[in-house]
């Protein structure tokens, strides 16, 4: 039987259910056990907190229930967490190592932009002794907004030291031939449909046949350099703002002239508004042949999601298959003795250990380390990081997103050197907020240094006979993750430029192989995550962060592997093969969910537990950092 929820709090009876009002050294003592399920790294923000004989009232702080966006939805998942668990364990010691969550069902009802007090109440125990609890989230009038039911803590299996359990798995996206879905007579299956590269003569007939579907067309001009992502942006939030609360199909069919770049970004873009409205389901389609509009509503006539191409065999779709390795002529060293490296983003984390690892693996080999940071002072930054090194470390500034810029460095490197034998572009940038609250400006500084910067390294070194041009991409461009759209289409845009290039490569036009890599969250490289969501990140899918020794044969691996693209993957097999399997079908929407934790719009009963913590994950993963380069 589904479970019943009231509509309201009664906040006097509670206050009288309640009576022990907390001083601030009782609360501190009493959060004691809570603090270590902080994700956000901040102290709980509670105005008052009364506590009972198994239930507590809290009334936020103001200023945290005013947060804006993705950061306050955070932080009141923290205070939730926090409370539940010091009140799970008030009577008895908590575990020293952080705990996983778990919860039974979930139910929004409102906008949590207005919490205001929470309730919380535990219920029977669990066999082993462990209570569940209850809570309730309420806005200033005790109308309840959202309610957690069964929520409990348990120690994680986290990896022990010395223990070797954890494996890799290297997985690929593949085209494979698509077989047919159920066909119709109309385009009813989308709801809305965006034509990229397409004139108005070709929306209009597709609008004339599906009248009740909204469809529009955008030319090529439109969409050069960073342009394309201001139309996705307004498209995205405008089918929103009109039909949030109800299911919604989205197609984007991109013509010959949008490059497999662009459409695999704007596929990575849709992943991850679809993890912030649960209801929206996408499709894009790249065309590598002229079609016509008969082509078009042919395409439009069956139900389907995920990413598609046309090519002169048929449809295809992107699959995910387990990497398998190349020939032996593949399989060379990646780093050559005496070559010459270019990585930009070098002074980052990620950065600077892949420049350590050629520093190591090779004789004679000179690095040049790139940034939008002046020069000064980094001269000792280089002697204390590379030691004896240093010598063979070079610091340039560079603006990636000016191609004058890039073209000088790459010549001046050339004049200097005589060669420049690889790139790693490990630049990038992260301002994460909810999509309605992002503007167009904002979007393209995420983009310009992955999408700007990848065009531009590429033209200057169009000439070059490179080795290699590897890209460090995002786990995020594949799963999509609430607040990252922008971070999604970014990292989207250079695993379908591996592809485009390669192509290039294929017929003479360019050097040396495109691999774009991507990378899961690494334990010393690139953004990091506070303890209690490593841990829970563990919990809930089995993933570890990468530690770099692994990292770094990650990328070797990947490097002998056929791939143009690989997704790394790292943990505990069972778990992960438990989340991903199986590798050889789409496993893009395992992580999508039917509940957007605490920032749903829509109301929806006893949810499932995984939806609820695939949901979680979303929000672990968010790198949680404003306009932050690395």
């Amino acid at each position: 039987m589904a479970a019943r929820y009231p509509a309201s709090l009664h906040l006097d009876n509670l206050m009288h259910r309640t009576p022990h009002l907390l001083t601030q050294d009782e609360l501190a003592i009493w959060l004691e056990s809570g603090k270590d399920t902080l994700m956000m790294g901040c102290e709980p923000a509670f105005a008052a907190v009364n506590l009972g004989a198994d239930e507590v009232f809290i009334e936020l702080d103001a200023v945290q229930s005013d947060e804006p966006s993705t950061v306050g939805e955070l932080l009141l998942l923290d205070t939730v967490f926090a409370a539940a668990k010091a009140l799970q364990y008030q009577d008895k010691t908590a575990p020293k190592q952080p705990c996983g969550v778990r919860v039974s069902s979930v139910r929004f009802t409102g906008e949590l932009a207005q919490s205001r007090f929470l309730w919380l109440k535990k219920q029977q125990s669990d066999k082993d002794g462990t209570s569940q609890i209850t809570v309730s989230i309420a806005d200033h009038n005790g109308t309840i907004l959202a309610t957690l039911n069964g929520l409990t803590f348990a120690p994680t299996n986290g990896p022990k030291p010395g223990v070797t359990d954890n494996q890799t798995a290297l997985v690929s996206p593949q085209w494979c031939a698509y077989q047919d879905g159920e066909s119709g007579t109309s385009v009813a299956a989308s709801d809305a449909i965006l034509l990229l590269g397409f004139d108005e003569q070709v929306a209009a007939q597709v609008q004339q046949t599906a009248p009740d579907a909204w469809c529009a067309a955008i030319s090529e001009c439109e969409l050069e350099g960073l342009a394309y992502a201001t139309p996705m942006l307004d498209f995205a939030n405008s089918q929103i703002a009109a039909h949030g609360k109800s299911q919604r199909k989205v197609t984007v069919i991109c013509n010959t002239g949008i490059s497999p770049a662009i459409a695999q970004s704007i596929y990575s873009f849709l992943q991850s508004v679809k993890q912030e409205y649960s209801q929206l389901q996408n499709e894009v389609i790249s065309l590598a042949t002229a079609h016509s509009a008969d082509d078009v509503l042919q395409l439009l006539a069956v139900s389907r999601t995920g990413f598609y191409r046309v090519v002169e065999t048929g449809l295809e779709q992107q699959q995910w298959v387990k990497s398998t390795r190349c020939g032996e002529a593949q399989q060379t060293a990646l780093y050559q003795d005496g070559g010459t490296y270019l990585i930009t983003g070098g002074l980052g984390g990620l950065g600077m250990i892949f420049a350590k690892q050629i520093l190591a693996e090779t004789t004679d080999s000179h690095v040049i380390l790139t940034g939008r940071g002046g020069a000064e002072d980094k001269q000792s930054v280089l002697a204390a990081a590379f030691g004896e090194q240093h010598a063979r470390v070079r610091y340039v500034q560079m603006n990636l997103a000016a191609q004058s810029d890039v073209t000088q460095v790459i010549d001046d490197i050339l004049a200097q050197r005589g060669q420049l034998s690889g790139i790693i572009h490990c630049a990038g940038m992260v301002d994460d907020s909810k999509l309605s609250n992002k503007s167009a400006e904002q979007v393209q500084a995420v983009l310009a240094p992955k999408v700007l910067g990848t065009l531009h390294l590429d033209q200057a070194c169009a000439a070059l006979e490179l080795d290699f041009f590897l890209l460090s991409s995002s786990i995020v461009s594949v799963f999509g993750n609430a607040g990252q759209a922008d971070y999604a289409m970014a990292n989207g845009f250079l695993d379908g430029f591996a592809e485009q290039r390669n192509a290039q490569v294929a017929i003479g036009q360019r050097h040396g192989r495109t691999l774009s890599i991507n990378w899961p969250l690494w334990e010393s490289g690139g953004m990091s995550i506070p303890a209690p969501a490593r841990a829970l990140l563990t919990e809930l899918t089995g993933m570890h962060v990468l530690p770099t020794n692994v990292g770094l044969e990650i990328l070797l691996q990947a490097w002998r592997e056929q791939a143009q693209q690989t997704l790394a993957l790292y943990g505990d097999p069972a778990l992960l093969v438990e989340m991903f399997a199986p590798l050889t079908c789409q496993f893009t929407d395992l992580l999508a969910t039917n509940v957007a934790a605490l920032s749903t719009q829509h109301s929806s009963d006893a949810n499932s537990e995984q939806d609820w913590q695939a949901n979680l994950l979303t929000k672990i993963l968010m790198e949680e950092f404003e306009g932050t380069e690395y």
